[in-house]
């Protein structure tokens, strides 16, 4: 009898430890935030197309996720346990007139360690210079195109 009870709480602790560690990666995966704001108030770009791509140099494995932002200009991408070695990463518009230096590659560490802000190459605006990027979490500052941009450059 003593047997019987001792097998069973083996076997009630194994299937607990085999149920923990399935879920252990989902519990430990980190989140890197991508969010898009506006260049001139910092309001959030909804609606937004954006693509990671996960490298691994040592392999040459590749893959690639894709979402929208949110009503907060936010999409929240899961990074594997194994990390990859960069992070490929685009924001496409699909509203028009909107300009954004708005692809980076990286490597996770620097995102999770210190966040990174991708704002605009020409003119700097008072207001993009607030803009703030917590760890884990990349901001594409996407201004208006001006008029002679959306003349020459918006196939639409």
């Amino acid at each position: 009898m003593a047997k019987q009870r001792m097998l069973l709480q083996t076997g009630r602790c194994l299937m607990l430890a085999s149920v923990l560690l399935c879920m252990a990666p989902r519990c430990f995966a980190e989140y890197m935030t991508l969010k898009v704001v506006h260049e001139g108030d910092g309001t959030p770009v909804s609606e937004q197309y954006i693509t990671m791509q996960l490298q691994y140099e040592n392999s040459g494995e590749q893959r690639q996720i894709s979402q929208r932002t949110d009503s907060a200009g936010e999409a929240r991408f899961r990074v594997p346990l194994r990390r990859p070695d960069s992070v490929r990463i685009e924001v496409h518009f699909n509203e028009r007139g909107f300009r954004c230096s708005c692809r980076v590659q990286t490597e996770p560490e620097t995102v999770f360690r210190t966040g990174l802000v991708i704002a605009p190459r020409t003119r700097k605006s008072e207001n993009s210079s607030l803009i703030e990027a917590r760890p884990g979490q990349i901001v594409f500052v996407a201004r208006p195109s001006s008029l002679l941009q959306k003349i020459l450059f918006d196939d639409h």
